[in-house]
């Protein structure tokens, strides 16, 4: 039997039966879309700056590309460096982003912290709001159901 690749995540399934693959995006929770964000653009960039490169290949090997062309073919591999390497750097300062969110939301001290107010969050009223008064006026009372 030959293999599938899912078309969400891009995994290699060892069956590519219809019903292995409508399995394994129902089940699996490792089948998620691969996001296009800043990592896609990266991709994007990098082949316009390859697809660059190989025309100022040609220009210079002999497909007698004149002087203008193949400035213009510097300025715009340059433009693209530069716009690649701006990419590479928001890719990483989204990752950093990313993982110091999620060891700021897991950290112990964050966790302790909130266990010791404990439900003092919530009870942030000022002196003489209504639901104080009405709190303080039914201490005591016992519902008749």
């Amino acid at each position: 039997m030959g293999r599938g690749i899912c078309d969400r995540c891009g995994k290699q399934l060892r069956c590519a039966s219809d019903e292995a693959m409508a399995a394994h995006k129902r089940e699996s929770q490792h089948c998620v879309p691969t996001t296009k964000g800043a990592i896609g653009k990266v991709a994007q960039l990098e082949a316009k700056l390859k697809e660059i490169i190989g025309h100022g290949r040609r220009l210079g090997a002999g497909q007698g590309g004149s002087f203008e062309e193949v400035q213009a073919n510097l300025k715009a591999r340059d433009e693209a460096e530069a716009e690649l390497k701006a990419a590479r750097q928001s890719s990483k300062d989204e990752k950093v982003l990313v993982k110091n969110l999620a060891q700021k939301s897991m950290s112990a001290a964050g966790w302790t912290q909130a266990l010791l107010e404990g439900d003092a969050r919530f009870s942030q009223a000022e002196e003489g709001m209504v639901e104080q008064r009405l709190a303080a006026e039914t201490v005591g009372l016992v519902s008749s159901a």
